[in-house]
């Protein structure tokens, strides 16, 4: 059966990098949009993996393509800064940054926060064989002029179901296990499961998992000769949280009683 990856889920994805010695932009991994429904219009955040947003910093490069195809490098600097899970900080590695790029300028479709919810799981009968892909930055290609999101795919090997499992930066973290090469470059990207006539986010690539029962992407850019084929996925839920806490909840808020004061 043919199996065909709607374009938008392409356009879901921004690389992420900053600028070297010789000024040039560097990319470390790959982010993408989450969009929350306001009577104003919706509150976009930036998101990727922990580990890429402590790499990076609160000063970084966010490459994303124009209308026109090409890509354009947006310098990103304080006050911006990152978030991480209210609670679990050291064992969930997500992270968001409240961001909202020019519709009109930039090609990008972030994702609905109602398609981010660890019951779509269960909701869908989804289980283990069923396929996951997930695009996201091929390293190699970092310096096309436009982003080149690769397409990786695979199965779900393990859902989490509250099990924790091995990771050498964080200890030991909830994940789902997706049989499929996460390669360097990969962390942050969205996970989605296919299900022929529709797809949901299953989660976030935090990295692949490595011989010894560890696991690597903390060297951001890879070589793969011990990688087991095994990645691991940061459960949506843990998105949503992370999205969900007090201090976002309260920006949100506040943008919606400026509004509500402006347009009554």
């Amino acid at each position: 059966m043919r199996t065909r990856i709607p374009d938008v889920v392409l356009q879901s994805v921004v690389f992420l990098g900053h600028k070297n010695k010789d000024k040039n932009v560097s990319l470390k991994g790959t982010g993408f949009f989450v969009a929350v429904e306001n009577v104003f219009g919706a509150q976009t955040y930036l998101v990727t993996a922990k580990h890429i947003a402590i790499l990076l910093g609160e000063s970084f490069i966010l490459r994303m393509n124009r209308k026109d195809g090409i890509s354009h490098d947006i310098p990103i600097d304080p006050p911006r800064k990152w978030y991480f899970h209210p609670y679990e900080s050291d064992c969930v590695d997500v992270a968001v940054m409240p961001m909202v790029p020019n519709e009109s300028r930039f090609e990008y479709k972030p994702l609905s926060s109602d398609m981010i919810n660890d019951s779509l799981v269960t909701q869908n009968n989804a289980g283990i064989g069923d396929t996951v892909f997930f695009p996201g930055l091929f390293s190699n290609l970092s310096e096309a002029p436009m982003n080149l999101p690769i397409m990786r795919h695979g199965n779900i090997a393990m859902l989490s179901k509250g099990r924790f499992v091995p990771s050498q930066m964080y200890g030991r973290i909830e994940a789902h296990l997706v049989e499929a090469r996460s390669i360097g470059g990969l962390s942050g990207s969205p996970a989605f499961v296919y299900l022929g006539d529709h797809f949901f986010l299953l989660g976030l690539i935090h990295g692949h998992w490595m011989t010894g029962g560890k696991q690597a992407n903390d060297r951001i850019i890879t070589t793969d000769n011990v990688n087991m084929g095994i990645a691991m996925v940061v459960p949506a839920g843990k998105i949503i949280e992370t999205i969900n806490q007090r201090e976002l909840i309260k920006q949100r808020e506040e943008k919606i009683r400026k509004y509500q004061l402006t347009h009554n």
